[in-house]
């Protein structure tokens, strides 16, 4: 096996896609590829992650937001992926959510938004 220099393997480090990281296992040293992010990318994890574990949590944006104490628009823009997240919202988000800041940046999907009012059910259901 060829090394690089720091003990990586050859073609172990990936311009496009990521970089190597080094982290100590035991008594030897691995690496593993972490993927570079995007600022775009961590604020549609932060704002599905929001939406998600806030409505599993039966909350609207106004009660959130009041918890959290944010400014309803703010919170509306930081879910609508409008405006970054300082690291304090980021906390007191988290906080009024009752997870760690670090849930609020796993990796995540948005999905997909309803428009507009809900269907009037049918008269005797």
């Amino acid at each position: 096996m060829v090394l690089q220099p720091y003990g990586l393997p050859a073609g172990s480090v990936n311009k496009k896609h990521g970089q190597a990281a080094l982290f100590w296992v035991g008594q030897r040293c691995t690496h593993e590829l972490v993927r570079t992010l995007t600022l775009d990318t961590v604020l549609v994890y932060i704002a599905a992650n929001l939406r998600r574990l806030r409505q599993k949590r039966g909350m609207t944006q106004e009660t959130l937001a009041e918890a959290a104490e944010l400014d309803l628009r703010t919170l509306q823009d930081i879910e609508g992926m409008r405006q970054s997240v300082s690291l304090g919202a980021l906390v007191r988000l988290a906080n009024a959510l009752d997870v760690s800041p670090a849930a609020l940046l796993r990796p995540a999907e948005m999905p997909e938004i309803k428009r507009g009012r809900p269907r009037k059910r049918p008269a005797g259901t």
